[in-house]
């Protein structure tokens, strides 16, 4: 095998960081909560279509162009530890540790830009 199919193969065999994370306004104080199989690939996401103003929560992009990328922080709430089973299900595990964050901050109106889930 040569060296780039070993590094492919690593890579992709390779663990990200999943779990829940906040992105905070600290001008307003509000919050969006987020659970994300790859925390790194979801700061970049966010910061990638904020910056190109074409992000789909619309408060959060009316705040992130009115008091711009400084007054955002983007932060690891918790993160899974994988585990050595292959059918392990991290998809309902990370749907799990949102909601409990959801339901502790209530990220919701005046307090944060999530959107209130009516069903579970």
């Amino acid at each position: 095998m040569n060296r780039r199919k070993e590094l492919t193969l690593a890579y992709q065999q390779s663990t990200r960081p999943m779990g829940v994370f906040r992105l905070t306004n600290t001008i307003n104080s509000k919050i969006l909560i987020g659970g994300t199989p790859n925390l790194d690939a979801a700061k970049n996401r966010y910061e990638f279509v904020l910056k190109m103003g074409s992000c789909d929560i619309k408060e959060l992009q009316q705040d992130w162009n009115e008091y711009g990328e400084e007054a955002f922080i983007f932060e690891t709430l918790e993160q899974i530890k994988p585990v050595d089973d292959l059918k392990h299900d991290y998809k309902k595990e990370i749907e799990a540790l949102e909601q409990k964050w959801l339901d502790e901050l209530e990220p919701y109106g005046d307090k944060g830009y999530n959107k209130l889930r009516t069903h579970r």
